[in-house]
């Protein structure tokens, strides 16, 4: 299963059952700060970067593509 949980992983107890059926999570990316929140809405991405860390800190796989 793939999963593409951007802006929905801030917090592992709302995602861990979602993100544990998964073998493939891939975040995405536009640019940098400036270019990415222009494209996709205001600090998403912060809300992408807390997202890796969020997944890596419980040894999830992540895909990142720009």
């Amino acid at each position: 299963m793939k999963c593409n949980p951007n802006e929905i992983v801030d917090n592992w107890d709302n995602v861990k059952d979602v993100v544990l059926n998964c073998n493939d999570i891939m975040l995405s990316m536009d640019g940098l700060e400036s270019t990415n929140d222009f494209i996709r809405n205001t600090g998403s991405f912060k809300k992408t970067l807390n997202a890796i860390k969020c997944l890596k800190e419980n040894n999830q796989l992540v895909r990142l593509h720009f």
